[in-house]
């Protein structure tokens, strides 16, 4: 076969193109390996309690498929929702003050399973230790009873 482009010429325009670009770097999403292997996805769960409502939250996040799964189940009261927002720091013009990324949970529902394909502000804010649970209901303030998550392990 040969001929028109035969192995040391094709060879030598490979190098002159891997010469004229710098290394390539893994894309953000792309997790370090554990001991040789993907990474296992991480568990967060905990308790919420406000004026009578009560709410269980279990999050899984998982780095190699960039997903952000969660279980939510209220055994106590009623909501009208409970969002997952961005701290935004000292920048908010209120303490309280930060996007909503994420509605987690409506009124009239009890328990919930769903998941999230993570922007890259929700990972990095997630990452950070800067996101918050809020949960909006009648009797609490129209704010929000506001909690925030606990650091990843």
């Amino acid at each position: 076969l040969g001929g028109f482009l035969d192995d040391a010429k094709l060879l030598s325009i490979a190098h002159q193109f891997a010469q004229q670009f710098p290394t390539r770097q893994a894309p953000s999403t792309t997790p370090a390996l554990v001991n040789g292997l993907a990474p296992v996805p991480q568990l967060l769960e905990f308790d919420s309690s406000a004026s009578n409502v009560d709410l269980h939250y279990r999050f899984s996040i998982d780095v190699v498929s960039n997903n952000f799964s969660y279980e939510l189940d209220l055994s106590g009261g009623e909501i009208y929702a409970a969002t997952l927002s961005i701290d935004a720091g000292s920048d908010a013009i209120s303490e309280r003050d930060g996007a909503i990324v994420l509605n987690l949970i409506g009124p009239q529902t009890r328990s919930v399973r769903k998941q999230f394909f993570m922007t890259p502000d929700f990972r990095q804010a997630l990452l950070d230790n800067r996101l918050t649970v809020k949960v909006f209901a009648s009797h609490l303030p129209a704010s929000g009873h506001v909690q925030s998550l606990p650091s990843l392990p």
